[in-house]
């Protein structure tokens, strides 16, 4: 692996995939947010939460544009498109999944608390959010390991 131009492209390729998600899943929460009179219960953990599901689309996008369009050594090419499928299909079903349980996060969050009413004053802690973000907190490290790795390997 190295860090030619070739990589530097494909790990800029990369970032217009990601951040753009990113900054999508946070836009229209912010804005919402910023218009209603008080702040919902729990707001930086729920919009983190909601970040790390929404965004795990643009995996399946890039690794589908590097497929298609890098080139990789020869001692790579014949395990390398299982690998994009591997990450596709973990892409697709770390979303579904992800946004699955983002749908249920109510329910998670009363099962640290009682249900709160407006101007909850309870704070998550760090264990908390694991139990809340964990599964998507893994999953993400797998598929950033996983285009990192594809965006070192292409020549």
């Amino acid at each position: 692996m190295h860090l030619d131009p070739i990589n530097r492209k494909w790990l800029l390729v990369f970032l217009a995939t990601l951040i753009p998600s990113v900054v999508g899943a946070i836009m229209p929460i912010t804005l919402m947010e910023s218009a209603k009179s008080g702040r919902r219960p729990h707001h930086q953990a729920k919009l983190w939460n909601e970040v790390l599901a929404k965004h795990q689309i643009a995996y399946a996008v890039y690794f589908l544009a590097v497929a298609w369009s890098a080139n990789f050594p020869e001692d790579v090419k014949v395990w390398i498109q299982h690998f994009f499928q591997v990450g596709v299909s973990l892409a697709f079903s770390s979303y579904f999944l992800s946004i699955h349980s983002f749908s249920k996060m109510e329910a998670r969050i009363k099962a640290f608390h009682h249900p709160c009413r407006g101007g909850c004053t309870y704070t998550f802690t760090s264990r908390d959010f694991l139990r809340l973000c964990g599964k998507k907190l893994i999953a993400t490290a797998v598929l950033i390991s996983m285009a990192f790795y594809t965006a070192l390997r292409a020549i």
